[in-house]
């Protein structure tokens, strides 16, 4: 979900490869969703991710401190919603969340534009 709003292929963001700045914070904000959102043990997502645990820790600190920034906080926080949109309910899976809100792009001034148009593909978890 990180790599389609961010626009980072899943492969980048899956890679075992560091990668870019852009692409590394997008793979901090995947895991940080997978750990937090999905109830993954930090274990399960480091090897999900190729990491070890400890990173994975890391970047789950360092997007909770950045969540300080009320601007980054609203985006993480749409989201974590669209993560509960999408998990399981009544034995259906919910994928639609037609909305338009604000989105954090790392390094860019925060900007408005559609996002969550239904075509969830679980990219980036």
């Amino acid at each position: 979900m990180v790599g389609y709003a961010l626009g980072i292929p899943a492969e980048f963001i899956l890679s075992a490869a560091r990668g870019p700045q852009d692409i590394a914070r997008a793979r901090q904000m995947a895991m940080y969703l997978a750990h937090v959102g999905f109830g993954i043990s930090l274990a399960r997502v480091a090897t999900a991710f190729w990491r070890d645990r400890s990173t994975v820790a890391y970047a789950c600190r360092l997007i909770e401190d950045q969540r300080d920034d009320v601007r980054f906080d609203g985006w993480m926080s749409v989201l974590e919603t669209s993560l509960d949109m999408m998990s399981p309910l009544n034995g259906k899976m919910v994928t639609s969340a037609a909305t338009s809100f604000a989105y954090y792009q790392p390094g860019a001034a925060v900007c408005s534009g559609p996002m969550a148009t239904g075509r969830f593909t679980g990219r980036g978890i």
